[in-house]
């Protein structure tokens, strides 16, 4: 199944693939892994790049990117799922905004999701 998340807000965004999780499972170690429902393909998404972070000792070599997507209404992203955003997968960073109502106008312009991707 093919979400459209632009059939009313972004008609330029771009293509994500949403990973929903499902459940956790345990590896050969003991180590609790997640597993995911099949992949979603989700058009008309806005991607706005938030920035890359890096530690300011000198010592480590990790760094931190992060990435606001803005989706239609409806979509129903959890704190859970992972999202691919321009053949980076990253994880949702914490609470996801919900689908909100505009107090001016009574429109409903979707959700906002921060994806936090930590490399290193």
């Amino acid at each position: 199944m093919r979400l459209v998340a632009s059939m009313v807000r972004h008609p330029f965004g771009e293509s994500v693939v949403l990973h929903r999780f499902k459940e956790h499972h345990r590896n050969a170690h003991g180590q609790a892994i997640k597993v995911f429902h099949p992949d979603e393909p989700i058009d008309g998404v806005a991607v706005a790049p938030y920035g890359q972070t890096e530690p300011e000792d000198g010592l480590s070599e990790r760094s931190t990117h992060v990435v606001k997507a803005y989706v239609g209404p409806g979509v129903g992203v959890t704190p859970a799922d992972e999202i691919t955003v321009r053949g980076v997968r990253f994880a949702v960073d914490g609470a996801v905004s919900g689908d909100w109502v505009s107090p001016f106008t009574g429109d409903v312009p979707g959700a906002e999701i921060r994806l936090k991707k930590v490399v290193g």
